[in-house]
């Protein structure tokens, strides 16, 4: 049977079944579909919003953990003195004086009472040092977990705005002497939440499930810790039941939220707004014609691979042939077309068998061998190169996939295997602290430009260990960027050289991606 015939049986096949389908999609619209949408969009959302507080707060807590582990904190919490107070109290005053972000600094020992504070603190509240102040939400927090806390509060004998206090945990030998304590404006973080999506709402309660942050009141003239509704207890109700996952509808609002480190963000979504009936008629028919259209490339898989059978063999064959098999028989085809090639081949390899018999020439003489030879040897050098190399090698392509490392990179991180390590990607092994730093050298590599920067990396045991890392663009033949390489070194030892001394690093990695074999001399 002619090949143009057999294809058009096949397009009218599926035609006739994509036009069946499309007909039957148009009336599937159904209150599930409309929730299912509610889901995803709502996801996406919070997605975001849980990232800019992470970032937020991330930020401002590792900079207060370093103030906690200095010796001379530590120490004035344990046996103060005179001098290393003003010191401190000098620091405090640079520090709120020179940032948007820190409203107020002080120390705290284990009783909730200020051991020194900035300025704008002491010269606000009379007799600072005397108060105590265990009956405030972030002092109960800090107590209670040990740990980096945020929480709501009103500063309103300082600069009357509500403001998040962040603690921090000062230990010395195990033991909690005190605490860091900030607060932080919430201009930065509340403006950030309020731009990546205007029309919606977010809330953010603490670890105690008091409400922090709440893009629904005005920040100059309402305190957010005052705000505990209905909507509040029933989040709180849903998260000490372990329902951490769901999105609900509440009045007139879809509901999303998220557990984070320092408590939970809460999306608050119009419902009327984003959920018409008409965008769902519209995803349905999306949905109808992608379903569609695969269905329809798998029924031209499927009768078409006894067509495609007879060219894959054919080509096998030729493959064979180029690589010095003179003996290959060629089959035959039940397509008129492709049994007129399957001749002309014949009638070729018949010439070429007779004229080696005539002429005496071997298969290395017309060039076959050497080819063969040639990429044997080539194969054979790449795997050298990387063997050869002292530093970590990591290759992604530009969707940031893992696609190569090498073998230095696996002892580095101290896994077991290569393949092993090669499920991961760049930000499953990059401290959470430098991953902002980490995306940014990575973008800018994959951008065309190279760059160096040092961040920590986290080791399959846990550990962490800072390295450098020289990130550069991969390109192919045409000078379009297919993706891009990083030379991993640890900044601990020493002995570490950033490539063999055998080769440059742009040097190996050109060779690996184009797969040319390095001359001997």
């Amino acid at each position: 049977m002619k090949l143009r015939i057999k294809l058009m049986i096949i397009i009218i096949l599926s035609l006739l079944l994509v036009s069946l389908f499309l007909v039957i999609s148009v009336g599937i619209i159904t209150k599930k579909i409309v929730v299912e949408s509610q889901n995803v969009v709502a996801q996406k959302i919070i997605e975001t919003k849980s990232k800019i507080v992470e970032v937020y707060l991330d930020t401002v807590m590792g900079r207060l953990q370093n103030l906690a582990n200095d010796e001379k904190y530590i120490k004035v919490t344990i046996n103060p003195d005179n001098e290393t107070l003003n010191d401190i109290s000098q620091e405090f005053d640079v520090i709120v004086g020179s940032s948007n972000l820190f409203q107020t600094m002080s120390i705290m020992d284990e009783n909730c009472k200020v051991i020194v504070a900035d300025k704008r603190v002491t010269n606000s509240i009379p007799n600072l040092k005397n108060l105590n102040f265990t009956y405030r939400d972030y002092c109960k927090g800090i107590l209670k977990t040990q740990k980096p806390y945020v929480s709501a509060s009103f500063i309103s004998l300082v600069d009357n705005k509500p403001a998040i206090t962040v603690n921090v945990p000062i230990f010395s030998q195990n033991r909690m002497e005190g605490f860091v304590l900030s607060s932080i404006s919430l201009n930065s973080l509340f403006n950030g939440l309020i731009d990546s999506d205007k029309e919606s709402h977010t809330l953010f309660l603490d670890r105690e499930g008091n409400l922090t942050i709440d893009t629904r009141n005005n920040l100059d003239k309402s305190n957010p810790a005052e705000k505990h509704d209905k909507l509040i207890e029933l989040i709180n109700n849903k998260i000490k039941n372990n329902i951490l996952s769901e999105t609900f509808i509440f009045e007139s609002d879809v509901v999303s939220f998220k557990k984070l480190d320092y408590g939970v963000i809460v999306y608050l979504e119009p419902s009327n707004k984003v959920f018409k009936i008409q965008r769902n008629i519209l995803m349905v028919m999306v949905y109808s014609i992608i379903i569609s259209i695969l269905i329809m490339v798998g029924l031209i898989l499927v009768f078409s691979k006894g067509i495609t059978n007879s060219i894959e063999k054919l080509s096998a064959d030729v493959v064979s042939i180029t690589k010095g098999n003179l003996d290959v028989q060629l089959g035959k085809s039940t397509i008129d077309e492709v049994q007129l090639l399957i001749d002309s081949f014949n009638r070729i390899l018949a010439s070429m068998k007779l004229a080696i018999l005539r002429t005496g020439i071997s298969k290395e003489d017309i060039g076959l061998g050497e080819i063969i030879k040639a990429k044997e040897e080539t194969e054979q050098f790449n795997k050298e190169i990387l063997a050869s190399m002292g530093e970590g090698l990591w290759v992604i392509d530009l969707n940031g996939n893992t696609k190569d490392v090498n073998q230095a990179m696996v002892k580095i991180l101290g896994y077991s295997n290569k393949e092993e390590l090669m499920k991961k990607s760049p930000a499953d092994i990059t401290a959470k602290k430098d991953l902002k730093l980490a995306e940014t050298g990575i973008r800018t590599s994959l951008s065309g430009k190279a760059s160096e920067f040092e961040i920590t990396i986290i080791k399959k045991n846990g550990k962490e260990i800072k390295v450098v890392i020289r990130a550069s663009p991969i390109k192919d033949i045409k000078g379009n960027i297919i993706g891009g390489f990083a030379f991993i070194r640890e900044i601990s030892k020493e002995n570490l050289t950033s490539i063999s001394k055998n080769y440059e690093a742009k040097d190996v990695v050109d060779k690996l991606v184009k797969g040319t074999k390095k001359k001997n001399k």
